[in-house]
């Protein structure tokens, strides 16, 4: 968790952002969307694209079922719910996406994943992660200019 704080942090601060909350353009602000290709979630509740099938297939050794929070549960990317919830917010400047290595087991190739997003989203990818710390991820800086 520290490590999506920093890098998001460092998304903001490296792309002259001031914050990733949605706010209007004459207040000097850029929305980021912040996302993933799949979904996690603990304990009972709803959860519409859970897919407990690819649980042996995206490895999250740090989110066990044993604890207060209840058994770890995976689905699929809800694209109807992200387009939904951007014309709610207005839309957005960019994107950030992690876990983008998981794509395969989710039977994406990477770049009709990122070309649906932008789509759905209507704003650039402005940053990719596809592992487990910092040095994996990449900031586009063309697009935070």
């Amino acid at each position: 968790m520290r490590n999506a704080i920093v890098v998001m942090l460092a998304v903001i601060a490296l792309c002259g952002l001031t914050g990733c909350s949605v706010a209007s353009p004459d207040a000097g602000h850029q929305a980021v969307w912040v996302d993933k290709p799949l979904f996690f979630g603990h304990g009972a509740g709803p959860f519409p694209t859970e897919d407990n099938n690819l649980k042996p297939l995206l490895p999250e050794p740090h989110n066990g079922d044993e604890g207060f929070q209840g058994s770890f549960r995976v689905g699929r990317f809800d694209w109807d719910k992200a387009f939904m919830a951007n014309r709610i917010v207005g839309g957005v400047d960019g994107i950030a996406l992690s876990h983008l290595d998981y794509l395969p087991a989710l039977g994406w190739r990477e770049s009709d994943f990122l070309d649906r997003m932008r789509m759905a989203i209507d704003a650039p990818v402005v940053m990719k992660g596809r592992g487990p710390t910092a040095a994996h991820r990449t900031l586009d800086m063309e697009v935070c200019v």
